[in-house]
């Protein structure tokens, strides 16, 4: 859920999503609400390449699983500045 079809196409990519989170004794069931920040970048870039990076780019997605949607938009915000800074760092993907 957390790479969108299509996220190859573009650096940066989100994607919102609902996963139903089950009842238990003393808890109805619910609904989860995710939201995730997915990137990519050219292999070649990577300062050390690990032998397992085979394909010609890496793709992450960083993801926000909460009980409420109601501060996607600043979460959407966070986990662009995340995202962007964790791959600036061009190690360890």
């Amino acid at each position: 859920m957390a790479l969108s079809d299509g996220a190859h196409t573009s650096t940066e990519d989100f994607s919102y999503f609902t996963l139903r989170r089950e009842a238990t004794l003393d808890q109805s069931a619910t609904s989860l609400f995710g939201i995730s920040c997915t990137r990519q970048l050219a292999s070649s870039e990577l300062i050390d390449r690990p032998a397992d990076v085979t394909r010609s780019t890496v793709q992450k997605a960083v993801v926000v699983i909460t009980d409420s949607p109601h501060h996607f938009g600043q979460l959407r915000e966070k986990l662009s500045v995340v995202t962007k800074a964790w791959f600036a760092q061009r190690y360890d993907l």
